[in-house]
């Protein structure tokens, strides 16, 4: 890549100590037309960002902040997420609508960690410009924030702001709400978000199937009694029918799962299902 040697460059004055220089750099306005030339730059930019981790002074937090105001670069988020101010969270979560930025954004945001429980529950359950037209990256902000929530971990007395994703058609936000509620939800949250689940595997693609069927696997003993329930009934219903069921399927694949992460099916109908179709059909013979 062309601007490889600039990114090197910016990271030499970095190692020389050249603050002022890299702090004249990223203030100059560049006008650049072609979008290539343009995400170029800005990788050289983030590159420069990322120097001034170097010096972690209140006039260097406020210059970096200054910048987050103006634009969003993946090396900016880096370098205010070791900073772990409060002050830049929002900027943070304004970057997790950036496919670029993202990923810098959420590993600051994990670093500043439960600070940013207001920050993230509120991008979680606000749908831009509102739920019946949400933008693509409104609902890539809101399934980071539910990721986050989960990762960093939410308090018992917020859970009920987060209610609401049980409602969610997204199969990953609520792959992301069915986490939080499996440890912080009561009896009829857990129940909600299970069956929201299942409606969601039926439309699901293959990598939303995968988010949900971890979600449960890790998850199975929050909703254990469902999940068997789930599975008579399914079962049942396979007798005689000739169509597969893919939810079915999926529920053999959760059983594995459980079982690889020391949570073993206990009922004789989940360890009928995990068997596989051809202990299945053993055992309707045997009926």
């Amino acid at each position: 890549m062309v601007y490889q040697p600039r990114q090197m460059a910016v990271q030499a004055l970095g190692g020389l100590g050249a603050r002022d220089l890299l702090v004249e750099y990223l203030r100059r306005e560049k006008d650049i037309a072609d979008p290539a030339v343009r995400l170029g730059e800005e990788a050289v930019e983030s590159a420069a960002a990322r120097e001034f981790i170097r010096w972690p002074s209140e006039e260097v937090f406020q210059f970096l902040l200054g910048i987050a105001r103006e634009r969003c670069l993946p090396g900016v988020c880096e370098a205010l997420g070791e900073f772990k101010r409060r002050e830049a969270i929002p900027f943070l979560v304004m970057g997790l609508e950036d496919d670029v930025c993202r990923r810098a954004a959420e590993e600051a945001l994990r670093k500043i960690g439960p600070p940013a429980h207001p920050d993230l529950i509120q991008a979680a359950v606000t749908p831009r410009p509102g739920r019946e037209e949400e933008t693509p990256s409104s609902l890539f902000r809101r399934r980071s924030a539910v990721r986050l929530l989960g990762e960093i971990g939410v308090q018992a007395f917020q859970w009920p702001l987060l209610r609401p994703l049980l409602r969610e058609a997204d199969g990953e936000i609520l792959a992301g709400a069915f986490r939080i509620a499996a440890g912080l939800g009561g009896t009829k949250d857990r129940a909600a978000a299970f069956r929201a689940l299942i409606r969601a595997l039926e439309r699901a693609d293959w990598y939303v199937q995968d988010q949900i069927e971890k979600a449960l696997a890790q998850n199975l003993s929050a909703v254990r009694p469902l999940f068997e329930e789930e599975i008579r009934q399914r079962q049942a219903a396979a007798k005689g029918a000739r169509s597969r069921d893919p939810v079915g399927a999926a529920l053999w694949r959760i059983c594995r799962r459980a079982e690889g992460a020391g949570q073993p099916p206990t009922s004789r109908e989940e360890r009928n299902w995990a068997s596989g179709p051809g202990s299945l059909a053993k055992r309707r013979r045997e009926e």
